[in-house]
């Protein structure tokens, strides 16, 4: 029987959504960019596949912009980048810091800038 990688179960987890949200910090306010993106989604997935997580140390620091997952209206994942290595992940199956490199996670940070930056 296959046990599936990590990554695998966090792009799984990725393609159930059918919304996406990005929430940014910037001069003390959040801000929400909302949009349902197929193509978006899968591409997300795609890189969370191709990436290797190893399980670190959580560090407890407060990182922006957050991707929340939701299906059906319903929040069901949080996932960021932080020290540019790193994917924190806060999902029903996967709770935790990452370590990801800068490559998988230089990748998640230009998609999602796509979409900040328009």
């Amino acid at each position: 029987m296959y046990a599936k990688t990590l990554a695998e179960d966090l792009a799984e987890i990725i393609q159930d959504a059918d919304t996406i949200t990005i929430v940014t910090h910037s001069n003390s306010k959040l801000d929400y960019i909302s949009f349902s993106d197929r193509d978006w989604i899968e591409k997300f997935a795609s890189i969370i596949a191709a990436s290797d997580p190893k399980p670190q140390k959580y560090c407890w620091c407060k990182v922006f912009p957050q991707v929340l997952l939701f299906k059906d209206g319903s929040k069901f994942g949080t996932l960021s980048i932080h020290h540019r290595e790193k994917l924190r992940a806060s999902t029903s199956t996967t709770s935790g810091d990452f370590f990801i490199g800068t490559d998988s996670a230089g990748q998640i940070i230009q998609l999602i800038n796509s979409r900040i930056n328009g």
